[in-house]
């Protein structure tokens, strides 16, 4: 089934359009206040000048307001001793969802990258649920681009994780029905989505939005009887850090887009293996 391009919600427009002209509606304001002098009509030049004073004041406390927020933000995270942090990938969602968001806003094109052991909970919950619904923000189309790398099923099963890697071909699968399903966003390069598969297990994964903001989890294994273990993956808790905070953010951002390329290397050898053995 191929989804209908939709077009954009009016309510949608105009916030992207007001966020941008912001500055310039003030400066017009301003300018027009400055030349209502000219009006020969006095009394239609007291309610023009009452009515863009009063729509000036709007708009600065606005500002204020957005500013004061930013401030609050920073106060906040100046006082914290440690970095944000959520119960599990749930609780990390909206956080993840608002700062994709407002990049888009901005036009900017959102790179993401995924290092997942079935990516079973960014997969459903972060792509499938939550990125169409962003599709169609910023006025200059900017671009999602996606890359996922998981652990390969054959690797789980041998690990003795049939449900995980029950997950892990899920998410293989779904994510050429997802093609399918937003195959004009695909064409249009609005959407780019890739999945590698890599024979590790990893001890700790986590998403990271424009090698900036990063949401770390951990892996932890569970311990069953002297047989069986499973291994736990997004139910555990996630922490939230960035290239410029006080939390050597940008130490285990570049951790994690080392172990992140390696495992798409290695996800790329693999692959022309199976390939050289088909032949």
């Amino acid at each position: 089934m191929i989804e209908k391009k939709e077009k954009k919600k009016f309510i949608v427009l105009m916030q992207e359009a007001y966020v941008k002209m912001r500055p310039y509606i003030a400066a017009f304001l301003v300018i027009a206040i400055a030349t209502s002098p000219v009006i020969p009509n006095s009394n239609w030049r007291i309610g023009v000048t009452s009515t863009l004073a009063v729509t000036l004041l709007f708009l600065i406390f606005d500002l204020f307001k957005d500013l004061t927020k930013r401030l609050d933000t920073i106060d906040n995270k100046l006082k914290d001793e440690e970095p944000p942090t959520f119960d599990n990938f749930t609780y990390a969602l909206n956080t993840m969802k608002s700062v994709i968001n407002d990049r888009l806003i901005k036009s900017k094109d959102v790179k993401i990258k995924i290092l997942g052991v079935s990516a079973q909970y960014s997969w459903k919950n972060l792509v499938e649920l939550t990125i169409p619904e962003l599709f169609e923000i910023g006025h200059k189309n900017p671009k999602i681009t996606i890359e996922i790398v998981i652990v390969s099923p054959q690797v789980l099963l041998q690990w003795g994780q049939p449900q995980l890697a029950g997950e892990a071909e899920h998410t293989i699968k779904q994510s050429s029905i997802f093609r399918e399903t937003y195959k004009t966003y695909f064409e249009a390069g609005k959407i780019d989505v890739e999945i590698f598969e890599y024979d590790n297990i990893p001890h700790w994964h986590g998403v990271l939005i424009d090698d900036e903001i990063f949401f770390m989890g951990r892996c932890k294994w569970k311990l069953i009887d002297e047989k069986f273990f499973r291994l736990q993956v997004g139910q555990k808790e996630y922490r939230q850090f960035a290239k410029n905070d006080r939390f050597r953010g940008a130490v285990r951002i570049d951790l994690f887009k080392q172990w992140f390329n390696i495992y798409k290397l290695r996800a790329n050898i693999l692959k022309r293996r199976r390939e050289k053995g088909r032949d």
